[in-house]
C-alpha cells in the first residue's frame, strides 16, 4: 500500500503487511473465496486521521482496485 498511500505496511503483526488467519467466522464460513483488508489501525491517531481524509480514501480505492485488476487480468 505505501506505494498509493501514506499510510505505512504494518510490520508489528504478519509479514509485509499479510497475515492468515482461520480464525474469523465471517470469513471460514462460507463457501465463496473472501478476502478482509484492513487499511489502518484505528487505535493508532495516526492511521485513524489519515483514514478519515477523502484524499486517502480516494488513495486506498485506487490501490484496492489495481490490485483487484491485477489479479484478475494478471495485468
Amino acid at each position: 500500500m505505501l506505494k498509493y498511500t501514506r499510510i505505512p505496511i504494518s510490520n508489528y503483526y504478519g509479514h509485509n503487511g499479510v497475515i492468515f488467519r482461520n480464525d474469523l467466522a465471517g470469513l471460514n464460513l462460507t463457501r465463496e473465496p473472501k478476502i478482509l483488508i484492513e487499511t489502518g489501525n484505528m487505535r493508532n491517531a495516526t492511521d485513524a486521521r489519515m483514514l478519515a481524509a477523502p484524499r486517502v480514501q480516494r488513495s486506498l480505492a485506487r490501490a484496492f482496485t489495481a490490485a483487484i485488476v491485477k489479479f484478475l487480468t494478471g495485468r
